[in-house]
């Protein structure tokens, strides 16, 4: 693991939880779970990475950078699950990280003309997709930004060959509001990227 004193401390942001899935602040020993979860190929694969020139395998050293990644975002939570996580130092992880979600962009003035921000979460453990993780880390991550956090808009982009999670965006009411072109390589082969947007008043909770 890197030493502590290279990563800066996570800003406090609030715990938020539905009793199955819980949104916390990163801790620094979620880089021990980042690296025991790995790279899976299909999870990356829709994120919009093909490995190319990549070396085999998840090393400690992209780990550190995920982390550091993570915190550049002021308002970045980890995905977590109610359960002992991966073997840390002392024992297993008080709980199991199983991705991350941030909000990017967020004025920490909250002017009336910049309330909006740019969406980002990925689950990262194979074993958890299709359970409707996503959806609840959302589900409890939205009343928050477009409540105390004053929120007007919630933007992202997403590749249009990700199905299952625009599906999910738009079940939530995230509306297409555009295409961009051929705008990743995958396995050569160009993909189109959707963007999409979601007002206060379009959630559907």
């Amino acid at each position: 693991m890197a030493d502590a004193d290279a990563i800066p401390a996570p800003m406090i942001v609030p715990t938020l939880g539905d009793g199955g899935v819980i949104l916390r602040p990163l801790r620094l020993d979620d880089v021990v779970a980042r690296l025991a979860l790995g790279r899976d190929p299909e999870i990356h694969h829709l994120m919009g990475w093909d490995g190319s020139g990549a070396p085999a395998g998840y090393t400690q050293a992209d780990a550190d950078l995920w982390m550091a990644d993570q915190l550049k975002f002021p308002y970045s939570w980890a995905i977590a699950l109610p359960e002992p996580g991966a073997q840390g130092a002392d024992g297993p992880l008080p709980d199991r990280m199983v991705g991350s979600v941030r909000l990017g962009g967020v004025n920490d003035a909250l002017a009336p003309g910049l309330r909006t921000a740019s969406l980002g979460i990925g689950l990262l453990d194979p074993a958890v997709l299709d359970r409707g993780l996503g959806m609840r880390a959302m589900r409890l991550l939205f009343p928050y930004a477009f409540g105390p956090l004053g929120l007007h808009r919630i933007g992202l982009r997403v590749l249009a060959i990700n199905t299952r999670a625009v599906h999910c965006y738009e079940k939530l009411g995230f509306q297409i509001e555009g295409r961009e072109r051929q705008t990743y390589s995958l396995l050569g082969q160009w993909h189109d990227s959707l963007v999409m947007g979601l007002l206060a008043e379009e959630y559907r909770g």
